[in-house]
This record gives structure tokens, sequence and C-alpha cells, in this order.
């Protein structure tokens, strides 16, 4: 689900580059809808390290949902709380116990 989630956010970042006036919108369901999930997914985890990981991914998502805010208000640095989800989450499944 949070994989579906983050590919509806992925679309609004293209449809942004194409020239989509609300693309924000999308981008922000799909963040917002991505962050309710992990914090679901954090609150029923027992484990620590797993714990951790997912407070990580919390963030990352957070993240997008900066980015989804900077888009609407048309700033041009919207695309760096991208890059850094994309290191976050880059981060997190190259991570090994």
């Amino acid at each position: 689900m949070v994989a579906i989630a983050l590919f509806v956010a992925l679309a609004g970042v293209i449809a942004h580059i194409l020239g989509f006036g609300h693309a924000w919108i999308i981008v922000a369901a799909g963040a917002g809808t991505a962050t309710l999930l992990r914090l679901y997914q954090r609150a029923r985890e027992t484990d620590r390290d797993r714990m951790r990981q997912l407070s990580i991914l919390i963030f990352s998502s957070a993240l997008l949902l900066a980015a989804a805010y900077l888009i609407y208000s048309e700033r041009r640095y919207w695309v760096l709380p991208l890059i850094i989800t994309s290191l976050l989450e880059l981060y997190i499944s190259f991570r090994q116990k």
C-alpha cells in the first residue's frame, strides 16, 4: 500500500514537471497517505530496529508533504525535499541489520 501511495506522489511530481496546474494535490494525496500508513505501521511494530527505520521513513514522507507545499506556493526549490526523500529511501533500502 505504501508503494502505491509513493507511486501516486511520483505521478504528481511528473505531472508538475509536465506543467499540470494542480499537481501539488496529487503529490500531497500520495505523500499524506504514505505518511499515515507508515505511522500506522510504526504503531503496530514491536522490533526496535524496524521502529527506527520506520521513523526515518515517516520523516521521508513528511518531506514529500513539504515538497507538495512548495509546489503549491510555486517555489523553485521544491526539488530539495524530494532529493532528501530519495536519499533516505535509498539508505533504508540498502541498510543491513
